[in-house]
């Protein structure tokens, strides 16, 4: 059984769900998580696929549609059915550098006090400490779609195909006027 979303007002096919929440928020809050969200961007490890990876998973646990409809313009060698592989990376293909990483965003997202300490040996296999914490902060950064889900605001960006973000494109999620003009 699922829980019915509450639809502050319905987002229309093709509207930026992002933007609009964002515009119903404190500038200043925006401007606080814009600042947190792009020094998070800049964290080690800088390995796009890597973070295209666990950005996704976050959006497969918030059962978020516009996180699953747009993939990053720098992680273009991911295949358009990636969420799967996300959930079920354990029986995937994918380096173990990446399971290992994806074990950290599953406890992370699921029940953070049940990674264990295996998950937490081979995850410094790969990565330095400081990289670990890096990750803990981008999957951190990427929980701003959970309100978008909770509300039913999450619509995909274009219903009927992926939409490619840039790096240039974190200003356009911070409003200049509020609905209706104000």
């Amino acid at each position: 059984m699922t829980t019915p979303k509450i639809n502050v007002r319905p987002v229309a096919p093709g509207e930026d769900a992002a933007l609009y929440l964002n515009s119903l928020t404190d500038q200043r809050l925006i401007g606080t998580y814009m600042d947190f969200y792009v020094a998070a961007l800049r964290l080690a490890p800088q390995d796009p696929d890597l973070i295209e990876l666990l950005r996704i998973r976050n959006g497969v646990a918030q059962s978020c549609k516009y996180c699953l409809s747009v993939r990053t313009e720098s992680a273009s060698n991911l295949a358009d059915d990636i969420e799967h592989t996300v959930v079920r990376f354990e029986q995937s293909d994918l380096p173990e550098r990446q399971k290992a990483a994806l074990r950290l965003a599953a406890a992370f997202l699921e029940m953070p006090s049940e990674l264990t300490q295996k998950a937490r040996d081979d995850a410094l296999k790969y990565f330095s400490p400081e990289e670990v914490v890096g990750l803990m902060f981008r999957l951190t950064s990427f929980l701003v779609n959970k309100p978008r889900a909770a509300l039913g605001i999450d619509g995909a960006l274009d219903p009927e195909r992926l939409t490619t973000l840039g790096s240039g494109d974190v200003g356009k999620f911070i409003p200049q006027a509020r609905p209706g003009g104000e």
